[in-house]
């Protein structure tokens, strides 16, 4: 039977509120679609906030599991973010080349050490 794109985003939803996490694989042959058809399916449902997509599949996001966006974060540095960022900068060595992931401690320990930053 053929299902129109909405109906089938209700569907994945439907099942992911029972699983919690769902397979590419699995939805492909529960809906009868193509791998582009639920890869598009699985991005919508991402991109509406409503599902988090993994490697070859899908899970379920609620508001205590979903990370705010790196500029939401920026603007709630607590005393601990502070303080480890401080703490952090004795071991940044004179002249030394260190890499860091991206994140709002690091962008306070920069801050704190006069560091040069590069970004890719």
């Amino acid at each position: 039977m053929y299902m129109y794109q909405e109906q089938r985003l209700s569907k994945i939803l439907e099942l992911l509120k029972e699983r919690d996490a769902l397979s590419a694989k699995e939805m492909i042959d529960y809906l009868n679609v193509s791998r582009d058809t639920i890869r598009r399916d699985f991005s919508i449902l991402e991109n509406r906030g409503l599902a988090k997509r993994t490697h070859g599949g899908i899970i379920s996001i609620d508001e205590k599991t979903q990370i705010s966006s790196f500029n939401e974060r920026i603007k709630e540095f607590t005393k601990a973010k502070k303080s480890i960022a401080k703490n952090a900068k004795e071991f940044i060595k004179t002249n030394s080349v260190c890499f860091f992931d991206v994140s709002t401690i690091t962008l306070k320990l920069a801050a704190y050490t006069k560091l040069k930053v590069y970004q890719n």
